[in-house]
């Protein structure tokens, strides 16, 4: 990339110490630049501890494959270090969804659904083949949904192939896609590959990618699962495709989404991942697009008039996921075949963190389609840990929807969690809904003003922190967990 004056050229070793430390000075020490890098930075995800994404290097162990290719389950639950809320520890103590389909009308929240949906959000950092399973087990999905996990498995193994087989695959893929299918159909059996990855290897992969050039079977089995429309399924996990120019050279979109209905409730829910956890390499797309303070047009991402401006690295996030350049909405898409024009099938959407703002999106985006009538039934918006998203024009347009169709849009903050804060009102970013204040002993809904920040507001950031308060205070709220449908 060429150096530009704003950056700066970078230090040589010719300068003279003096005059070198002088200029490392006024590079780093801006202090606006050093507090929008430190609070952005607090978007890494619930906490430091690195956590799987869908393209993890190692397979999990516990899905292997039967006989005739049928997915056997060896445990129930991953290890602690991958599903952040293990079906033990569920709301409901294991697998039953007591999620409230129907809230009463004019109720602010229902904080059984508030935990619930955190704790999904929590589990959205894990890898797709422990997080599947446990959306099964809890009710999502039709029957050969639960093939998921298995998928999750065979992309991470593919990954992993890959990485252990660079050199052969590379001459391959100078060869040409040709070479690349014949020696990836020669290698389907004879390794450790389940069904999913077979049947992608021996009759959909071409060696070729969406540019027309030799691509890689990691990325062709990615795009293969995670960014096609299966009609047939009622539960669907999608990753972006790089967007941005910082993703295009770290060779990966990062956001990701799973979206799901559930086999016997009445309920799709939507839930965003936040950012990747970590300070690893593949964490920096995440950075790169919270860094961006820009605000665009909402009409880029399809919205009518009137919506105002949204932050550009959010909006690259959502265009990463939904292929708008080529004028189809995956995610819309996929919403109408979930909900099937039922306008009993309540929708709720969920995320932390950057998570929390794409699903604020997609509800404006909801909220915008249903004022032009298109049937949508939005029940919820819980966003746990959210930056703010778009300008007052934004936030006015979006509470004035939610508002006349009795959705429930509550965002939650953890004490002194910082990325809340962010971006800053002085740029003219608004929250929407209302604030859902979880102090150490009680949950306040009446603050008259968002509350300052202290020294906690890394560690209040943390996922984990919002699902155990919310549990708190479900026993000493019971004003805040009413339901006209109790599963």
């Amino acid at each position: 990339m060429p150096e530009s004056a704003e950056c700066g050229a970078p230090p040589t070793l010719e300068e003279e110490p003096a005059a070198l430390a002088g200029r490392m000075s006024r590079q780093l020490m801006n202090k606006r630049f050093i507090l929008i890098i430190a609070a952005i930075f607090v978007f890494a995800g619930g906490s430091f501890a690195r956590a799987e994404t869908v393209a993890a290097d190692a397979a999990p162990d516990y899905v292997m494959m039967g006989e005739a290719g049928a997915a056997k389950v060896i445990r129930n639950e991953a290890p602690a270090d991958q599903l952040k809320v293990p079906l033990d520890d569920s709301p409901s103590g294991g697998g039953v969804f007591t999620f409230c389909a129907k809230p009463p009308a004019g109720s602010p929240m229902v904080l059984t659904n508030a935990q619930w949906l955190s704790m999904i959000s929590a589990n959205e950092y894990a890898h797709l083949a422990y997080f599947a399973p446990q959306l099964s087990g809890l009710g999502f999905g039709r029957p050969g949904d639960e093939l998921w996990a298995v998928c999750g498995a065979d992309l991470a193994r593919v990954h992993t192939f890959e990485a252990d087989h660079a050199a052969e695959l590379d001459r391959a893929k100078t060869a040409g896609a040709n070479a690349l299918v014949s020696y990836m159909k020669g290698k389907s059996l004879s390794e450790n590959f389940g069904v999913c990855a077979r049947e992608f290897l021996e009759t959909k992969y071409t060696g070729l990618g969406e540019d027309r050039q030799p691509a890689l079977p990691t990325e062709s089995f990615k795009d293969y699962l995670l960014r096609t429309n299966d009609d047939s399924s009622w539960m669907q996990f999608y990753t972006g495709r790089p967007y941005t120019f910082m993703e295009k050279v770290l060779g990966k979109g990062s956001t990701q989404v799973v979206m799901a209905r559930h086999s016997r409730l009445p309920v799709v829910i939507i839930s965003f991942r936040g950012t990747q956890n970590g300070f690893e390499l593949s964490s920096l797309s995440d950075f790169f697009t919270n860094l961006i303070l820009t605000r665009s047009d909402t009409a880029k991402l399809g919205f009518s008039p009137g919506w105002g401006t949204i932050h550009t690295g959010f909006l690259n996030g959502m265009r990463s996921l939904d292929d708008m350049e080529g004028g189809e909405s995956l995610l819309m898409t996929k919403l109408k075949e979930l909900t099937g024009d039922d306008p009993d099938v309540g929708i709720w959407l969920t995320g932390h963190s950057l998570g929390g703002a794409l699903a604020t999106i997609m509800a404006a985006r909801i909220l915008d389609e249903a004022d032009h009538g298109v049937k949508y039934n939005l029940k919820g918006l819980y966003t746990y840990g959210s930056p703010r998203v778009g300008n007052a024009e934004f936030a006015a347009k979006f509470n004035e929807l939610a508002a006349a169709r009795g959705v429930q849009v509550v965002r939650f903050r953890k004490g002194d969690d910082v990325v809340t804060g962010i971006p800053g009102l002085f740029m003219g970013y608004r929250h929407v809904g209302r604030l859902a204040f979880l102090a150490d002993d009680k949950l306040d809904l009446d603050l008259p003003n968002e509350p300052g920040y202290g020294s906690r507001s890394i560690e209040d950031h943390n996922i984990n922190g919002y699902y155990t308060r919310i549990g708190r205070q479900r026993p000493l709220r019971a004003d805040l967990d009413l339901c006209e449908s109790i599963p």
